[in-house]
């Protein structure tokens, strides 16, 4: 830093990471915001206009200042997008950019993995499309339906199917250089998937044929900028799901899914955000009459249970 009568270098202010400094420099009766390196190498002018008094938000991407005798402002780490965001009745000075207090939230030590059987999916019984006609034994001693009529008209499941699907969570690391390594592995498998129609189920050679839907609710520390922890609203991740047609004659599809979340929404899950993923019912969907998976027409095909044999 200099301090002479025609070039003062005054209010420093480090970055988070500790990589820059900025700084207000007063050069022949104007004032403005720079940074440099913390040797005091590469001095670079970040705001032209009148600026003083700079200050960094808690994760460096903003740079708080005062832009006049009453206003301050904020602008982009880099200079961009400086604007007002508040005027004071008297003088402005020395902003002060503190982080929001991180509040903790209730969460497991584990619960890395979630893994379902799927199972056919059939109509609920007693509705209006599927009015009950008879009743099942005690102890249940309820209302039934006979016969039983399944979710999807268009697929079905052979005697040789097995069927599942897993989420598995990839824990991310505390080193902020190395990009987000966070993410949670998904995987389904459906064997002996048969068409009503005779063959097997694969509407669609070229793409996916089904998809997975599972309900999801979040609650984690992404929320808005501060690190606070909040539940987003629920909605529905899905999951493209490709069949492929067996040789054997007697064996219908085979349908696969090997993704992730972070691959199906870039940026969802995050590493040091200590995230609680709720899911409600996992559940496959059909392609629909037209073939085309993930339109109107599709139809629930199967969901998590288990089978009593």
């Amino acid at each position: 830093m200099t301090n002479t009568p025609v070039d003062d270098e005054v209010f420093p202010a480090w970055s988070p990471d500790g990589q820059k400094i900025a700084y207000e420099r007063w050069q022949f009766g104007m004032r403005s915001i720079w940074v440099m390196n913390p040797d005091g190498s590469a001095k670079t002018q970040l705001i032209t206009t009148m600026s003083t008094e700079p200050a960094w938000s808690p994760d460096g991407k903003k740079i708080a200042y005062v832009g006049s005798s009453t206003d301050i402002y904020v602008a982009n780490a880099d200079g961009t997008g400086g604007a007002p965001v508040a005027t004071l009745a008297g003088d402005a000075h020395v902003p002060d950019w503190q982080p929001l207090p991180v509040t903790s939230y209730e969460h497991p030590q584990s619960a890395s993995q979630l893994q379902v059987s799927l199972v056919p999916a059939f109509r609920q019984c007693g509705t209006g499309g599927n009015p009950s006609n008879s009743q099942h034994s005690p102890p249940l001693g309820t209302d039934s339906c006979n016969p039983p009529r399944p979710g999807s008209v268009l697929a079905a499941v052979g005697t040789a199917s097995q069927s599942s699907a897993q989420m598995t969570v990839v824990a991310g690391d505390s080193d902020p250089t190395n990009g987000n390594q966070a993410n949670v592995a998904i995987t389904a498998s459906l064997t002996d998937i048969q068409a009503t129609a005779g063959g097997d189920y694969n509407p669609n050679p070229s793409g996916a044929d089904m998809t997975a839907v599972t309900r999801l609710r979040f609650t984690d520390k992404a929320n808005g900028y501060g690190g606070l922890p909040a539940t987003a609203t629920e909605y529905d991740f899905k999951v493209p799901i490709d069949c492929a047609s067996t040789a054997d004659p007697s064996l219908g599809a085979t349908c696969t899914a090997n993704t992730s979340a972070n691959a199906l929404v870039p940026g969802l899950i995050q590493e040091q955000r200590q995230t609680v993923v709720q899911a409600f019912r996992v559940r496959v969907d059909d392609a629909g009459a037209n073939g085309i998976r993930g339109d109107s027409d599709d139809r629930i095909f199967a969901t998590q249970g288990v089978f009593v044999p």
